[in-house]
């Protein structure tokens, strides 16, 4: 039963791996207080008040950066 099922049984493992993926993601952001980047056509990356996601927020001192 389940060989006859293989591929169906893998294609759903891989889907429910990428939604587990999706939500993880979701959870750190809104955990991180993350923002969603603003993308448009200047080919200019300015980060506002940026904060290295690894370091201790109460320790980590906010940087303006220009690129």
């Amino acid at each position: 039963m389940a060989g006859q099922s293989y591929h169906e049984i893998l294609t759903n493992e891989q889907m429910i791996a990428e939604i587990d993926f999706i939500m993880a993601k979701g959870k750190l952001s809104v955990k991180m207080k993350a923002q969603e980047p603003v993308i448009n056509a200047d080919l200019v990356m300015n980060l506002k008040n940026a904060r290295h996601p690894l370091i201790d927020p109460k320790n980590v001192v906010p940087s303006n950066i220009n690129i």
